[in-house]
């Protein structure tokens, strides 16, 4: 058996690659983002500090929130991928945060 099926066992294993402990979980914007899931997410939970970004679950996230990916592009300028590409250490739960940061604004 190997080393990584006895540290954290996946739910869904297509989500996680083995280097969930190169995830960044402290972000001064944390707090406002529980905050605002609190408020604003009352059918889902934010994910675990250990789920990586992937294009499925961001786009997931995207619909959750109501925004398009069309929004998303007109105001990043890039796709979701683009994202984690430039921010490889970042957790799905400090996106899906600065998501509703935008939502609400």
């Amino acid at each position: 058996m190997d080393r990584l099926s006895l540290k954290f066992p996946p739910q869904d294993s297509r989500q996680y690659t083995g280097h969930e402990h190169l995830l960044r979980s402290e972000f001064t914007d944390s707090q406002e983002w529980d905050a605002l899931a609190k408020q604003h997410l009352v059918s889902y939970n934010l994910p675990a500090w250990s789920v990586p970004c992937s294009s499925a679950n961001m786009m997931l996230w995207l619909d959750r929130l109501n925004l398009t990916e069309g929004d998303y592009k007109n105001i990043f300028g890039g796709t979701v991928h683009d994202f984690m590409m430039m921010n490889p250490t970042w957790p799905l739960r400090a996106w899906v945060g600065l998501m509703l940061e935008l939502a609400r604004s």
